[in-house]
């Protein structure tokens, strides 16, 4: 799925097809397990040279002039575009602050941290929660190696703030959420508050975080409480409404398995594992179809659980999800560890 360009969006089947080009959001995903696999696998040196593409990519996207990042690029390297979406900056800040924090050649590290710096500031006045939840993360592995970044600190606590704010607004006790509408990447929002909660501190943000999560969980659970079950794109779930069943993406239980180990974090309780351990195994068939997501011959993930069966075609938000996943538990437990 990579070219010297950067990692292409989609495939049919398990050919690249490069119609629809690239984008940012998905090169950031790159970046963020080439990074982490660097970081669990050091000596292998094919992890540094694709690390150096995706970063590359992501600093041909930034936009000087905007201040923000551009998103799709054709096959033929026009950008389609003069501006991306929050979410998209959001993750482009994501992937930087997460290669700021992992990355193992210094150059790749200085060159991440500063157009992480030259990024940030754009985000002051975004409206989207995600976006500003994918920042949060973002700026929280930024941190991790430039604690004393009073800009970045400022910009964390203004945008934990926001989403606080958002959540306390439209939150009730059956509907602890911060939208009319359950949609996709769900978990980052729990997330970021989580890692707010802690290092801020705020007992309150940790709180929400918390409740937000373990209410989420149950919605994503089958009504057998067997398996992990992802809110289905065909409808998503909104306030008062029913669950839709499919589709079924593979970046719900990506960021499922990352917030249960934070909540882990925060907790040291062990059920959140187990539960960021069932969102692992909805790859491998545990899950509404029984069928395998993940391709052990390829390394891929397939698209997702649709109600006929399994969409086949292995494009790169799901085959980066499945390894993000992985490499989280990996992580968490240690590489000689998982089974």
């Amino acid at each position: 799925m990579t070219d010297g360009t950067g990692v292409l969006q989609h495939a049919i089947y398990t050919v690249p097809d490069r119609i629809h080009g690239y984008c940012v959001d998905d090169n950031a995903r790159a970046l963020i397990v080439t990074v982490t696999a660097q970081d669990l696998q050091p000596l292998d040196a094919s992890l540094g040279d694709l690390t150096s593409v995706y970063l590359s990519f992501m600093g041909y996207a930034f936009n000087a002039q905007t201040g923000r990042f551009r998103n799709f690029m054709s096959y033929d390297r026009r950008w389609l575009e003069e501006t991306g979406s929050e979410d998209s900056h959001g993750r482009a800040l994501w992937g930087l602050g997460i290669t700021v924090a992992l990355g193992r050649d210094a150059g790749e590290v200085v060159y991440a941290a500063n157009l992480f710096q030259r990024a940030l500031d754009s985000v002051e006045y975004f409206t989207s929660p995600r976006a500003v939840a994918f920042v949060i993360i973002g700026i929280h592995a930024y941190l991790s190696r430039y604690s004393s970044d009073s800009q970045a600190k400022a910009m964390r606590k203004l945008l934990a703030g926001r989403l606080m704010a958002w959540f306390t607004s439209s939150a009730s006790e059956d509907w602890p959420w911060c939208e009319e509408m359950l949609s996709y990447d769900n978990a980052r929002l729990p997330q970021a508050l989580l890692l707010c909660g802690q290092w801020l501190p705020d007992r309150d943000m940790l709180e929400m975080g918390l409740r937000a999560l373990d209410w989420l969980k149950q919605v994503q659970t089958d009504k057998t409480g067997h398996h992990f079950a992802a809110i289905g794109n065909q409808g998503w779930l909104t306030r008062g409404g029913e669950k839709a069943q499919f589709d079924q993406q593979p970046l719900e239980a990506a960021a499922m398995v990352d917030a249960c180990i934070e909540a882990f974090n925060c907790t040291r309780d062990e059920e959140w594992i187990a539960y960021a351990y069932r969102c692992l195994n909805w790859y491998q068939g545990e899950n509404d179809l029984r069928i395998p997501l993940c391709d052990y011959a390829t390394g891929g993930c397939r698209d997702g659980l649709e109600v006929q069966g399994v969409n086949e075609n292995q494009g790169a938000e799901s085959t980066l999800c499945w390894l993000m996943a992985l490499l989280a538990v990996y992580t968490h437990r240690g590489w000689d560890r998982v089974t």
